[in-house]
């Protein structure tokens, strides 16, 4: 099978251990690299022909073009644009897509030479990656993205960044039950958090496959030569600035901890579950820039533009409780607050809070693509989404802004909850299609790197390609 990977970042190390994996069980592998730190990361692993590093012949492959020509059938390029967070946002916008155009030609090239059957993802941040997603649909490359369902433990492969369902979704046994009843008894108990990723192994003869970091004077001398040479149109958000922000964290959350001393103070309303009001719709915020947000629904990550959509069609006598993400506090302009803080209906939450008691007591929970959609329907409540998730299905999705009104009065007012039954089977559906693997960033989480997350994903991979190919001949 002829396989190639999208080797971002840090996945670098991870994915070196899985490409020696896939070679060795006789696959043909080929390596995308956005960043030139992991330039040589497959030096003794591939052949340097197979390893296409973006950047390292941008410069001359660019140049102004005086017309655009992308073959997409999803996402247009100025939606793929819009989801940047901190880099390409700041140049104007020709230059942006000239750089499009220039990311473009140069991965076509290389797919149509080097002709992948499937191309795995991890979670996709940056343009270039969407670029890519979208170039390998259009070619008819099966797309396997990485979708980490952190409060289930496990992780799926989507066919593209809405973490859409695959199209064997809807089967259950009897160990994917036991599995959902272990897990509701689990979140009932307050055992399960939204925001920790789940260790699939604790097994202490597990090791984890040691990954050798440069030093610190290396690292950055390297990022300047890299730069300079090659990448001085590259526009990601890891610059210098977020580097360094990177480095000097613990000074970073001394002054995170006192602007949010002195916001709190100054323009939340709520700080105790006795300031709510008698009724209420919750507004979850979500953390800013992020992929989960800004790659999966980019009209929305302006959140007020929700609030403001809420405002606008909720009953005259019902609150916007709006409750700040934990991971954001201190890390939001004050200004945001500011502008919340004028608006009439509109009441600002301490994130301390907890959800769950704040989910208990709404009338209507309201999220973009927040895991909180996740919470509030285990806890019986209605939830309006305006972003496809993996458990979007099972809440309700906003259609327009004509119709807005009726739906959230519908919800509030109509809205039946999932027996326990049926709350048991549409998690056993979400294991069904999942395993115990998980890739992410394995110098934040180590236990990436442990040898069986390595062989988990290699057979999630066949597995998921196997019942692909059987639901084909099935529906066919």
């Amino acid at each position: 099978m002829k396989i190639l990977i999208y080797s971002f970042a840090t996945t670098s190390y991870f994915f070196r251990e899985l490409v020696q994996l896939l070679l060795k069980e006789g696959h043909e592998c080929f390596v995308i690299i956005l960043h030139g730190q992991y330039k040589d990361f497959y030096k003794n692993v591939l052949d340097s022909q197979n390893v296409l590093y973006l950047y390292e012949n941008f410069d001359s492959e660019f140049k102004v073009y005086n017309d655009i020509s992308f073959c997409f059938e999803c996402d247009n390029i100025f939606k793929i644009l819009s989801s940047d967070k901190d880099g390409y946002i700041h140049e104007d916008s020709l230059f942006q897509l000239n750089c499009a155009q220039t990311i473009y030609n140069l991965y076509k090239n290389f797919l149509l030479k080097k002709q992948p059957e499937i191309a795995i993802f991890p979670d996709v941040e940056t343009i270039d990656g969407l670029i890519l997603i979208n170039l390998c649909k259009a070619l008819k490359i099966e797309i396997l993205y990485t979708v980490h369902m952190r409060m289930l433990g496990t992780s799926f492969f989507s066919c593209s960044n809405y973490e859409t369902l695959p199209n064997y979704f809807g089967d259950y046994t009897n160990e994917d039950i036991k599995k959902a009843r272990i897990f509701m008894s689990k979140f009932q108990a307050g055992e399960l958090s939204a925001f920790e990723y789940y260790q699939s192994n604790n097994n202490p003869e597990d090791k984890n496959i040691p990954i050798h970091k440069p030093c610190l004077f290396y690292k950055i001398i390297k990022f300047c030569y890299i730069k300079l040479k090659y990448e001085k149109k590259y526009r990601g958000e890891d610059h210098l600035y977020q580097k360094m922000k990177v480095n000097l964290l613990p000074l970073l959350n001394v002054s995170r901890k006192l602007r949010y001393y002195i916001v709190s103070k100054k323009y939340f309303h709520i700080n105790s579950l006795f300031d709510l009001p008698n009724k209420y719709v919750l507004f979850a915020l979500q953390y800013s820039p992020e992929s989960s947000i800004n790659t999966m629904e980019q009209f929305f990550v302006d959140q007020i533009r929700v609030i403001d959509l809420l405002r606008f069609n909720v009953p005259d006598n019902y609150w916007i409780v709006v409750k700040e993400h934990p991971a954001m506090r201190g890390v939001r302009c004050a200004y945001f607050y500011k502008q919340l803080r004028k608006k009439p209906g509109v009441l600002l939450c301490d994130p301390t809070l907890k959800s769950k008691d704040l989910i208990k007591q709404a009338s209507l929970v309201v999220t973009v693509t927040g895991t909180i959609g996740l919470e509030s329907f285990l806890l019986d409540k209605p939830c309006l989404m305006f972003g496809s998730t993996f458990f979007s299905h099972l809440r309700s999705m906003f259609n327009s802004y004509n119709g807005l009104k009726t739906q959230i009065y519908d919800l509030i007012f109509n809205y039946k909850p999932y027996t326990y039954d049926e709350k048991l089977i549409e998690i056993a559906k979400l294991y069904n299609i999942s395993g115990s693997f998980i890739i992410i960033d394995p110098i934040k989480f180590p236990f990436v790197m442990r040898q069986s997350n390595i062989y988990n994903t290699y057979h999630a991979i066949l597995k998921h390609l196997r019942r692909l190919k059987n639901n084909y001949e099935n529906s066919h």
